[in-house]
């Protein structure tokens, strides 16, 4: 009777063991899934670090470019940023220019007279670069200027516009009619998406020429 019971106890002797394991490979389970997640979620904060990273070196590459928004050059001085250098070389007034043929000669209205802007334009970039005239804007005394178009420009020079090949150079003038009593006048070059050059001139910085 005692021989028949044996296995019967030692079935029952073995459940605890049989817990035992599937607690064992139910932790192993568990420990598992919490590790794949705290690996996903490194990831994704490293990736959000990343992005974070490039987002920052991205808008430090957009603002290298010298904004020259701020700055006001004068007579002999230049306003540049990463594409062009732009310098005011001279400014020069007149009463009436005068030209070897007497057709081209331009005089200013009464009570008038008129200011030329001498300007050097380098193009500082690895790209051919251009002056547009439609990108500038004038004021004398704070009142907005329209550009005089004149038929031949004194000194030999031409109107400041064209193309600039890379490394090279522009010269070239602009001219207004002002009042006499002028006292303060602005240039200011603002090509889309670039920089904004201005230069300002007083009245004691002009040479008078006639």
């Amino acid at each position: 009777m005692d021989n028949q019971q044996q296995p019967k106890n030692t079935k029952f002797r073995l459940w605890p063991l049989l817990f035992v394991i599937l607690a064992c490979i139910i932790i192993v389970v568990v420990m598992n899934n919490k590790e794949n997640k705290e690996n996903e979620v490194s990831k994704s904060e490293s990736g959000n670090q990343v992005s974070a990273s490039s987002s920052a070196s991205s808008a430090n590459s957009n603002t290298a470019s010298t904004d020259t928004s701020g700055a006001v050059a004068h007579v002999g001085e230049y306003s540049k940023d990463d594409k062009l250098k732009i310098t005011l070389k001279s400014a020069k007034e007149y009463t009436k220019i005068k030209t070897d043929n007497e057709f081209t000669d331009t005089e200013a209205s009464k009570g008038k007279k008129i200011i030329i802007l001498n300007f050097e334009a380098e193009n500082i970039s690895k790209e051919d670069d251009y002056i547009n005239v439609f990108y500038c804007d004038a004021y004398c005394n704070d009142i907005s200027v329209d550009e005089e178009t004149l038929l031949e420009y004194p000194d030999g020079m031409n109107n400041f516009y064209g193309d600039i090949k890379s490394g090279k150079k522009l010269q070239g003038s602009v001219a207004y009619q002002v009042p006499e009593d002028w006292n303060k006048f602005e240039f200011y070059y603002e090509p889309i998406g670039g920089s904004k050059f201005a230069f300002s001139v007083d009245k004691s910085e002009v040479e008078i020429v006639n």
